[in-house]
């Protein structure tokens, strides 16, 4: 099944007793070298790498104690003259489980060094990718009779400013052809197709979308396909902060969506794109300052209280971890002011008040900015034009039955893929509830606009003598 690539794995960090045997690691390797020759399979070197520098051990070891919600006290279970019985938590046995250097390798494998040009015959099968990509619109069908999505695009613009105006003055007919030109020499006429698509269909199941968004409200294009709602004609905007002939980049159109409407959009999407070609997008949480203080102190089993004034202490706009040294401080408090400025200089007091809260502030400058869960974007949806695993690394959604891109948004579009936002609002969703109610009140109960804003506004308002009243005038 694999053939040239499969390999027999050696790794030497000094283990004795593996598993609570009496065999050792190099014991292990014995076999497995007699093995590699007696079955004709390669053997080669690595080294279980955790972190990137030896001196990362014990941070390393911090960040295990957090992330299983241990005492850093707490002896390992690998810990040797342990009583009987004693309370052990996970941990590494020795320094070993670091990024090791080509010549720390070449020491620790000196007696079989064939092992180590076989791992590099690995790095040798290593394809070069460039993860870099011109944007790869999905391929969206036309009508037989347009030769292609730009002079579909035109028809459909053209179709849209007839209704919207009812006169196509030179101006308007100036801006919208001005436009098709940006958007036909920048390729991305398909953009405009795909979105006006999934708007269109979905507002004829009784989808409501927003207005319009940001600099897209600046496109006639975008209006006269019923993206926006906003004439740019009308209120002055401008084209250009939405698409620049002079530096064409990728358009891009936020989408705003009753909240309880979003997933039959995305739902449309993915029929009509395929499941394998859609995705949601990854987001990666980060441990900030404040947390870290406070993730460190737990492990370290400092008194709460005290690492509760640590953490109050350090204001929103301070990074812990540009703290290294006096020229560091001074830039920061040149830059504070008020009580911000005081909360800092009683941050560095608290720093410097003892060993324990100054190991305890140095190792949480350490985790400051690590990673440390995963979620899901709010609003981006990948779609691709074929399926996305051959794009980009893909996980489970936590919570949904949708693929997860792992690369997240901010290298979503440099790797070419399109993404949409699809921004789920409840004041839509409100507006249209609200809208119902006064439909409905005029059609059933033939109440007058008046009565039936007076109802929604007592509806709104929980006004219950109001909407006893018109209870009888609905019933009557």
């Amino acid at each position: 099944m694999f053939g040239d690539d499969y390999y027999i794995e050696l790794q030497r960090h000094g283990l004795e007793k593996l598993d609570g045997s009496n065999y050792s690691q190099e014991d292990l390797n014995q076999i497995l070298l007699s093995w590699a020759e007696k079955y004709g399979v390669t053997p080669i070197a690595t080294n279980d790498s955790h972190y990137v520098e030896s001196e990362d051990e014990e941070i390393h070891d911090i960040m295990l104690c957090i992330n299983t919600n241990q005492l850093i006290a707490t002896p390992k279970t690998f810990d040797e003259g342990l009583a009987e019985g004693i309370k052990t938590r996970f941990g590494f046995p020795n320094g070993e489980f670091y990024f090791k250097t080509q010549s720390e390798m070449e020491k620790q494998f000196k007696d079989i060094p064939q092992v180590l040009e076989n791992t590099q015959s690995i790095v040798d099968k290593v394809k070069n990718m460039n993860l870099m990509r011109d944007l790869a619109m999905p391929a969206f069908d036309i009508p037989a009779q347009f030769k292609n999505q730009d002079e579909y695009l035109r028809h459909l613009v053209y179709a849209g400013a007839n209704i919207k105006y009812k006169v196509l003055t030179p101006e308007i007919v100036e801006r919208i052809d001005f436009e098709l030109k940006v958007i036909q020499g920048s390729g991305y006429g398909g953009y405009f197709l795909i979105i006006e698509d999934f708007m269109t269909s979905n507002r004829a199941e009784n989808v409501w979308f927003g207005p319009g968004r940001g600099s897209a409200a600046g496109s006639i294009v975008a209006y006269c396909l019923d993206i926006t709602k906003v004439d740019p004609i009308e209120f002055n905007l401008l084209f250009e902060r939405f698409l620049n002939p002079d530096r064409v980049s990728a358009p891009d159109i936020d989408i705003d969506i009753e909240d309880i409407g979003r997933q039959k959009v995305i739902d449309y999407v993915v029929k009509k794109y395929k499941q394998a070609n859609v995705s949601q997008i990854i987001t990666y949480g980060k441990i900030k300052s404040k947390s870290a203080v406070r993730d460190v102190g737990r492990v370290m089993g400092v008194e709460l209280s005290i690492v509760g004034e640590i953490a109050k202490s350090i204001p929103n706009s301070v990074d812990i971890s540009s703290i290294t040294d006096k020229a560091s401080i001074d830039k920061i408090r040149s830059k504070l002011n008020g009580g911000d400025l005081g909360m800092f200089d009683n941050f560095m007091s608290l720093y410097n008040a003892n060993d324990t809260n100054k190991q305890l502030i140095d190792y949480a400058k350490q985790i400051n900015g690590f990673i440390r869960n995963t979620g899901v974007h709010a609003c981006g949806v990948i779609i691709a034009p074929n399926e996305l695993d051959t794009l980009v690394p893909l996980s489970n959604s936590k919570d949904g039955d949708m693929m997860v891109s792992q690369y997240d948004n901010n290298i979503v579009e440099s790797a070419g893929l399109l993404k949409m936002d699809f921004l789920g609002l409840k004041n839509i969703s409100t507006i249209k509830e609200c809208e119902q109610v006064m439909l409905i009140s005029q059609k059933v109960a033939n109440f007058t606009k008046g009565q039936a804003d007076t109802l929604r506004k007592a509806m709104g308002k929980k006004q219950l003598e109001t909407m006893a009243k018109l209870y009888e005038d609905y019933i009557k």
